[in-house]
C-alpha cells in the first residue's frame, strides 16, 4: 500500500500526519520498487507506505535544500529524516550522500538499504530560519542524493491543561459503548488542528467538544442518554447508522443542539408512538445480558411509582 494523499493510521501506527512534498524547482519525485518484505528496523518506525516515495536531486553533482519551516528565533528542534533506496542498483551505480547543516557537514558519508530504510536523527540542538539543512552528494556517488521522509520537531510554549476533563471522560464512555471507536486514543482536541476526525473542538486554552459526526459507523442500540452531557455540543450527527428505541430527552430538549438522526430506521422520533425503552439492549449487548440492561430500568421506574402512591396517601 502507498499513500498518495496525507498518510496516518492506520498505516502509521503512531497515527503522525505524513504530507506528500510540493515538488519544488531541483527536486524530481520518484516511486520506489521496494516490496518491504522485512519489517523496518527503525525504532521510529516510518511506514512503508510513506517510504514507497521519494525526491531526488536533478543530477548526481546536485544537491537537496531541506525547508524545515523552523521559527525565526532560535528553539531546541529534534529532526528525524528517512532514507530507502528506490530501485535495486546496478554494479556500476552508486548512490551516497551526506547530511550538512549551515553548510558544514553533519554526517558522515552513507547510502540508502534497497528494501529497508536508514534513519538521521538530530538531538540537543536550537535552529531558526537562519538554519540550513542539505542533503549533499559524496564525491563517489553516480546518483543523486535522496530523501524519503522527514520528521520536524519544534519544542514549544508549555501546552495547556488540555480537553476539558468531562468532554474526555464523556469520549471514554462513547468509545466504551461502541468498540469501532475505540482505536483513537491521546487528546481529542489537541493539538490544533489535528483533531480526532469524528470531533471538533472550541478554540478556548481548555478545548471543549463543539461537534461530533458519527454518521456511518454501523452504531447500533439505543442513543446514549449522556451524550447530553456535552455542555458545548452544538451539532451531533448520527446520520446512516442503526440506532432504535428513543432519542434522549438530554438531546431532544438540548438548546442550540442541530441532531442529524436521518437514516435510522429502527429509531422513534416521535415520543408519542414509541415503545417502552426498556425494550431496548444497551449498545454492543446480546440477548445473554438483556434482563442486565432492563433491571436499572425497571427499578428506577418502581422507585417512582412509589414515590407517587405515598403523596397520593398523603393527600387522602
Amino acid at each position: 500500500m502507498e499513500c498518495l494523499n496525507n498518510c496516518r493510521y492506520p498505516d502509521d501506527l503512531y497515527d503522525r500526519l505524513w504530507i506528500p512534498e510540493v515538488s519544488r524547482n531541483g527536486m524530481v519525485p520518484v516511486s520506489s520498487e521496494a516490496m518491504f518484505g522485512r519489517p523496518i528496523v527503525l525504532d521510529d518506525l516510518p511506514p512503508p507506505a510513506v517510504l514507497k516515495h521519494a525526491v531526488t536531486a536533478v543530477s548526481p553533482n546536485s544537491s537537496i535544500e531541506l525547508f524545515m519551516g523552523f521559527p525565526s528565533v532560535e528553539v531546541p528542534v529534534y529532526v528525524n529524516v528517512f532514507f530507502s533506496e528506490v530501485t535495486r542498483l546496478g554494479p556500476n551505480e552508486t548512490r551516497s550522500l551526506s547530511v550538512w547543516k549551515d553548510n558544514k557537514p553533519f554526517s558522515k558519508p552513507f547510502s540508502p538499504p534497497f528494501e529497508n530504510c536508514s534513519g538521521l536523527y538530530t538531538s540537543d540542538i536550537t535552529a531558526s530560519t537562519n538554519t540550513t539543512f542539505s542533503l549533499v552528494p559524496a564525491n563517489d556517488s553516480t546518483l543523486p542524493p535522496l530523501i524519503n521522509a522527514m520528521e520536524v520537531f519544534v519544542v514549544g510554549r508549555e501546552l495547556t491543561n488540555g480537553t476539558n476533563k468531562q468532554d474526555v471522560q464523556g469520549l471514554g464512555s462513547l468509545q466504551r459503548a461502541f468498540g469501532m471507536l475505540g482505536d483513537w486514543s491521546g487528546d481529542p482536541c489537541l493539538p490544533a488542528p489535528y483533531t480526532w476526525d469524528w470531533v471538533n473542538c472550541s478554540t478556548d486554552p481548555t478545548p471543549r467538544v463543539t461537534s461530533l459526526d458519527l454518521h456511518n459507523n454501523s452504531l447500533q442500540g439505543p442513543i446514549p442518554d449522556f451524550l447530553g452531557t456535552f455542555s458545548d455540543l452544538r451539532t451531533l450527527n448520527l446520520a446512516n447508522n442503526r440506532f432504535n428505541g428513543s432519542i434522549p430527552a438530554s438531546l431532544s430538549t438540548k438548546n442550540g443542539l442541530n441532531l442529524v438522526v436521518t437514516g435510522n430506521p429502527e429509531l422513534c422520533t416521535s415520543r408519542t408512538l414509541c415503545p417502552a425503552s426498556s425494550n431496548n439492549p444497551g449498545p454492543g449487548s446480546s440477548g445473554t445480558n438483556k434482563n442486565n440492561n432492563i433491571l436499572p430500568i425497571l427499578f428506577g421506574t418502581t422507585i417512582q411509582s412509589i414515590v407517587m402512591l405515598l403523596h397520593l396517601m398523603e393527600n387522602l
